[in-house]
């Protein structure tokens, strides 16, 4: 369970690079597998499901060109 921790702060750090200004919460658990992260800005929030699989992925460095885009999308819907 380290790695998914590990994965969490990699993730965390992509937001902050985004966009420094977005809150960004990563549930302790997935459910089903998948983790429901919420992005907030001001009074805006939008939510985007990631898989124990996806953030793994971000931590080993494999598809993190495809993640970072598709969190920025979500942000900039902010």
């Amino acid at each position: 369970m380290e790695e998914i921790e590990e994965a969490k702060e990699k993730f965390l750090a992509l937001v902050r690079e985004i966009d420094p200004e977005v809150k960004c919460v990563i549930p302790e658990r997935p459910s089903d597998i998948t983790f429901l992260i919420s992005f907030g800005k001001g009074n805006s929030r939008k939510y985007l499901g990631f898989s124990e699989d996806d953030l793994l992925d971000l931590l080993e460095g494999v598809r993190e060109g495809e993640i970072k885009q598709k969190t920025t999308q979500i942000i900039s819907e902010l």
